[in-house]
């Protein structure tokens, strides 16, 4: 591992074995490197197979700057990989008017559910 340095996985792992990390946190983290792998295979294959990813979605962001649809799909993809965790409160994104509330129910995710007791808050740009 010379050449790579500690991986965020690696160090969780140790953290948690540890105690200085507590394994709710450790899922979070999980999630998001999961999250962050789907949406890499989005950017890597957008100009090339789905040229249709990289155009407007037609709403303007909290920023007001233009959504791209890939905007969009990338932050569906964060907070449903969040949400499964069950360990946030709150989820924050700037495609986002306001937090999603934790008993707010996820739009089209079958039922998915933020955590009524969740003890983080993530806030994220998803796709920058």
């Amino acid at each position: 591992c010379a050449q790579t340095g500690v991986t965020l996985n690696r160090y969780m792992i140790e953290a948690t074995r540890a105690g200085i990390v507590d394994a709710d946190i450790q899922s979070v983290f999980n999630s998001i490197r999961e999250a962050t792998k789907v949406i890499a295979k989005l950017v890597n294959r957008a100009p090339l197979s789905q040229a249709e990813l990289l155009g407007l979605q037609g709403e303007v962001n909290v920023q007001g700057e233009d959504q791209k649809k890939l905007d969009v799909i990338t932050n569906d993809v964060l907070k449903a990989a969040l949400a499964y965790t069950g360990q946030l409160g709150t989820l924050a994104s700037e495609e986002e008017d306001a937090p999603v509330a934790t008993s707010r129910r996820m739009a089209g995710k079958q039922g998915a559910l933020l955590s009524e007791t969740g003890k983080y808050v993530c806030v994220f740009d998803p796709l920058d």
